[in-house]
């Protein structure tokens, strides 16, 4: 949607979240509609900077980026 591409990786109680935004600018993902496979979790952390969103919110994704997050 929106030029934004998502996709999951899991193993056992391990998620990685990959988000690929297309746009120039940033945007904003709402993530109540991955509730299926993100269950109860509440927290994505950025892999690649540590930096830490919760998910009751909608995740901030810098434009022409790609980001992988750790579901906990």
């Amino acid at each position: 949607i929106d030029d934004i591409y998502v996709y999951f990786r899991h193993l056992n109680n391990n998620i990685i979240m990959v988000v690929l935004n297309r746009n120039e600018q940033s945007k904003m993902l709402d993530t109540k509609r991955f509730s299926e496979i993100l269950k109860n979790k509440v927290i994505a952390k950025d892999i690649i900077n540590s930096e830490v969103q919760q998910l009751v919110n909608p995740l901030n994704l810098k434009g022409k980026s790609a980001t992988i997050f750790e579901i906990k």
